[in-house]
């Protein structure tokens, strides 16, 4: 069973998600540390923890609403009962630099984006009530799921940041384990352009003043409005 925490500052938040932009978003399509292994490990997990919290204040004294999931991973053998989490498992629900591109009601999607990857029933993540909701399902019964370690490497002023992340998604068919990823992979398309965004090869679907509009090669997944100041071209 599935452990969750939501602070008082998180179900503040939460009881806003049911209207206006945050609502919008999370019925609207979602745009596409604590990983000790090395990139390309692959393997299968349980969903053991979800932290709805808010950061640490800033220096301004402001505190923004997060998301952070928890893997206890099953295989592969040397990693079993690990503790996965970091990029990709977490969002900060907060403004971009330029919120007309990236809004708080964006980073939301993006949130449940994560949950819904995880197996949460989109019926469940476009119709809730409560926010509530969304924790329960993954508290009723074991959550399994398949993972693979990623590059989540990203340059910003300028400057490369090394990192990792974790690709996961819910685990359907437990006798398919070569692969941290679905068999719904796009096909190679050699007259298409591709980069990397959070990690992950995407395929360039359009282009408009400088935002694109992606597909995931893993999974399919189409995101759009991603600055392209975000991805790394090949």
């Amino acid at each position: 069973m599935t452990q969750s925490e939501i602070s008082k500052d998180f179900a503040k938040f939460a009881k806003k998600t049911t209207k206006g932009n945050f609502d919008e978003k999370r019925k609207g399509e979602r745009i596409d540390r604590g990983i000790p292994f090395p990139v390309g490990t692959t393997g299968t997990a349980v969903v053991s923890k979800i932290v709805c919290s808010t950061t640490k204040p800033n220096d301004d004294g402001e505190k923004f609403p997060m998301i952070r999931v928890e893997l206890t991973a099953q295989t592969p053998e040397g990693a079993r009962g690990k503790t996965l989490s970091g990029p990709g498992l977490m969002q900060v629900i907060k403004d971009g630099r330029n919120p007309d591109k990236w809004s708080a009601a964006d980073a939301f999607g993006a949130a449940l984006g994560i949950l819904e990857d995880l197996g949460l029933p989109k019926e469940i993540s476009t119709g809730y009530e409560e926010f509530d909701e969304c924790i329960a399902w993954f508290e009723d019964e074991e959550r399994k799921v398949q993972w693979e370690v990623v590059d989540a490497s990203y340059t910003t002023n300028g400057r490369h940041v090394n990192q990792k992340g974790i690709q996961a998604v819910a685990l359907v068919d437990e006798g398919k384990m070569e692969s941290a990823v679905g068999d719904s992979s796009p096909e190679e398309d050699p007259d298409a352009k591709y980069c990397t965004y959070n990690g992950v090869r995407h395929k360039i679907l359009s282009e408009d003043e400088g935002m694109l509009e992606l597909e995931n090669m893993n999974s399919g997944r189409v995101r759009k409005n991603i600055d392209k100041d975000d991805v790394t071209m090949e």
